[in-house]
């Protein structure tokens, strides 16, 4: 809630509720960008949440039974959804970046740097990025699975052309 208060000095926040002395379009684009970014944020935060609600079986199943139930697959389109969004959070969207507005205006960064602190941005997508890590062990834990079965395939087709190659006479190999 935003609201007017020529009494203010400066612009203040308490509880979800922003007040400023005077209607400044650039106080209000300051707020407006930083609570742009929380809800970018936000949507982040929801796609981690239901990536780890797809993933949180499998290290209990890993715990009870020793098996993996997971295909190759499924595996690496949790990888690629993963990857995506620290992509997504960390280079293609602006969550972490200062608008350029606040390196002209420098008069306004200092309220621009408050309301993100206030919403939590950065301490926000610094557990989302510490969440995607954990995430990403679970995942190479899988995929190092799936190499060590499909080295250990390998090398029992080796084995056992080795003991065919033994019995058999040399001419009948080909």
């Amino acid at each position: 809630l935003l609201c007017y208060d020529p009494l203010v000095r400066e612009p203040r926040m308490h509880y979800e509720f922003f007040s400023f002395r005077e209607a400044n379009h650039l106080l209000k684009l300051s707020l407006a960008h930083a609570i742009a970014q929380s809800t970018k944020l936000s949507e982040f935060e929801e796609s981690m949440h239901k990536t780890l609600e797809l993933t949180s079986h499998i290290p209990r199943e890993l715990a009870q039974t020793g098996e993996l139930r997971v295909s190759r697959r499924g595996a690496l389109r949790m990888s690629g959804h993963l990857f995506k969004l620290r992509v997504d959070v960390n280079l293609t969207s602006d969550v972490l970046d200062t608008p350029d507005l606040f390196w002209d205006e420098a008069s306004l960064q200092a309220l621009y740097d408050a309301i993100r602190a206030y919403l939590e941005i950065d301490d926000r997508a610094q557990t989302l990025n510490e969440r995607l890590a954990v995430a990403n062990e679970l995942l190479e834990v899988i995929h190092e699975h799936f190499s060590n079965a499909a080295m250990s395939k390998i090398t029992w087709i080796i084995i056992i052309l080795n003991e065919l190659g033994t019995k058999l006479p040399l001419g009948e190999i080909s």
